[in-house]
C-alpha cells in the first residue's frame, strides 16, 4: 500500500542498506507524504462481506516503513517515520470505522533493529494505533536467515519485548518456532495478550510440526 503516497517514488529508485545489513533499491521520499484516500477500505468492506467471523486488517509499521525507504525530504530518520505514522493512523482510523475486531501492524524491523525501538519505535507505533476502538496488534517478525548464517537477532526479543510491555498495544504476535527462543521470556510482557507463532514457514528446514509439537 506504501507504493499508493505521495511523496513516495518508487520508479527513481535509490540503494540502501536495510534491516540487518542487506542491500537493496528501495523507494524515495521525496515531497510531504499524503493519503489521498483510503488503501485498503475495498478490501476491509469485502472481507467483511463475506464472513460474519471477526476479522484482523493487518498495515505496515512506521521503523519498517522508514527503515524501507531513502529519506530526501525530511532530513531525518525520526521525522521521516512520524510523517508516515501519521499517514498510517489515518488509513487505520477509517479502517477502523468499518469495524474489523483486529488491527495488526506488522514490524519487521523490530528485531533487526532493538537500538531504534527504544528510541522512537514504541513512540511512533503507539501513535500508529491512537484513536482505534479495535483491538490493535503488532507482530514482530523473528526474521529467518539463509542455510548458514547465524540469528544474528536472537538477542534482540529481550530488548524489544522489555519495550513493547510500556506499548498501548493490545496483542504481540511473536515467533517461537523459527527462533528456538525461551518463552519465559513472554515474562518481561505479561500484560499483552500473545498469539504464539509455533509453526515454521519452513526456510529453515522440511519438517512439518506434528499437533504433538505445537501443543
Amino acid at each position: 500500500m506504501i507504493e499508493h503516497l505521495e511523496g513516495l517514488d518508487f520508479e527513481n529508485l535509490a540503494e540502501k542498506t536495510v534491516r540487518n545489513g542487506d542491500t537493496f533499491d528501495v523507494g524515495r521520499c521525496i515531497s510531504p507524504i499524503k493519503r489521498t484516500n483510503s488503501l485498503l477500505d475495498s478490501d476491509l468492506r469485502f472481507l467483511l462481506a463475506e464472513t460474519d467471523r471477526p476479522v484482523k486488517m493487518t498495515l505496515p509499521s512506521p521503523l519498517t516503513v522508514t527503515d524501507s525507504l531513502v529519506d530526501e525530504h525530511y532530513g531525518g530518520e525520526r521525522e521521516l517515520g512520524f510523517a508516515i505514522t501519521d499517514t498510517l493512523n489515518e488509513e487505520a482510523r477509517d479502517l477502523d470505522a468499518l469495524g474489523p475486531a483486529v488491527i495488526q501492524f506488522d514490524e519487521p524491523a523490530f528485531s533487526r533493529q532493538p537500538e531504534k525501538v527504544a528510541d522512537w519505535g514504541i513512540k511512533a507505533l503507539d501513535r500508529a494505533c491512537s484513536g482505534l476502538q479495535a483491538k490493535t496488534a503488532a507482530h514482530i517478525c523473528y526474521g529467518y536467515p539463509k542455510t548458514g548464517q547465524a540469528h544474528e537477532i536472537v538477542d534482540s526479543y529481550p530488548i524489544i519485548l522489555k519495550e513493547l510491555k510500556k506499548s498501548k498495544i493490545d496483542q504481540l504476535s511473536l515467533e517461537f518456532q523459527a527462533s528456538g527462543l525461551d518463552p519465559a521470556l513472554l515474562r518481561l510482557c505479561p500484560s499483552k495478550t500473545v498469539l504464539f507463532g509455533c509453526i515454521s514457514n519452513g526456510t529453515l528446514g522440511t519438517t512439518i510440526e506434528s499437533s504433538e509439537n505445537v501443543a
